[in-house]
């Protein structure tokens, strides 16, 4: 009769284990955690990448600052030369032309 009784109350306790977790793993993942184990290869070459995307980066930077910095001597060059101002260079952008103002309709005709 022991026997009995232990079975009828672990049914149904497995039962409702074995149903809890199947629901639960529709949301969760339940495989065993890997703590990182397989990903130090990822993180190792995702590091390498960002490392070398800072190396180029700061090359860039070093080289648009140079080329900054030759921009901005020959620019006092050009100011150095007496009577000659920066509109006077060749390669100087004209003023954009004016905007033509609108006409009323009314003002067309000539009857009134």
């Amino acid at each position: 009769m022991r026997g009995g009784a232990f079975i009828k109350r672990f049914f149904p306790f497995v039962f409702t284990f074995v149903i809890g977790i199947l629901v639960t793993s529709l949301f969760v993942n339940i495989s065993m955690p890997r703590f990182g184990r397989g990903d130090r290869c990822e993180r190792k070459r995702e590091s390498a990448r960002a490392l070398a995307e800072y190396s180029r980066l700061i090359d860039e930077n070093e080289r648009l600052r140079a080329e900054n910095e030759q921009l901005r001597t020959e620019r006092m060059r050009v100011e150095a030369v007496p009577g000659l101002t920066l509109s006077d260079t060749p390669g100087a952008v004209p003023p954009p032309p004016a905007p033509v103002v609108p006409v009323r309709p009314s003002a067309l005709r000539h009857g009134r």
